[in-house]
């Protein structure tokens, strides 16, 4: 080898990192790992988890959710099978948030439905407390979507895949 070539090669192994380096690395990571850039919040109109710092708080959209009051689309919760069935007067908005997604917005502010809005039938209403803590196993045994696992196992010249599949019936 000759002295140019040996000269372009980075010493080995690599110094330490300075402290100054050190704190720049340590700053820049906990900025990108700041909680206002990385936690999810739900939706109010359509429930879905978006990033936090992009929902518009609801009070600045209250004027916009009149398209949202569908007739005949919800009913009031019954505790037994003897209660009447009422139907829900109001928006379908899910309460347990508080902020709006920026397609949910753009929609709204052009008076027409957005895309994914529970006001099209896909609110299902809060989580039973019974179902709120459940196993792994036991959110599988409920779900209404297939589910399968592949292993692929790969030898010296030989291709090898094995297939577990668990498949529920689709009661919708």
């Amino acid at each position: 080898m000759n002295k140019n070539a040996s000269e372009a090669l980075t010493d080995f192994p690599p110094l330490p990192l300075s402290n100054d380096l050190r704190h720049d690395i340590m700053r820049q990571c906990c900025q990108r790992l700041h909680p206002e850039l990385i936690e999810e919040a739900g939706c109010v109109v359509c429930g879905q988890l978006v990033l936090k710092a992009s929902l518009v708080h609801t009070k600045s959209m209250k004027n916009h959710f009149g398209i949202l009051n569908v007739p005949d689309i919800m009913r009031v919760e019954r505790r037994n099978d003897s209660e009447r069935a009422w139907e829900y007067k109001g928006a379908v908005l899910d309460h347990s948030a508080d902020g709006v997604c920026e397609p949910c917005r753009g929609a709204l502010y052009k008076n027409k439905m957005p895309e994914h809005a529970l006001a099209k039938g896909t609110w299902l209403g809060e989580v039973p407390p019974v179902l709120q803590d459940l196993t792994f196993m036991e959110k599988m045994l409920i779900a209404h979507v297939r589910h399968t696992c592949a292993f692929v196992r790969i030898s010296i010249g030989i291709r090898k895949m094995k297939a577990n599949v668990i498949a529920f019936e689709n009661t919708l």
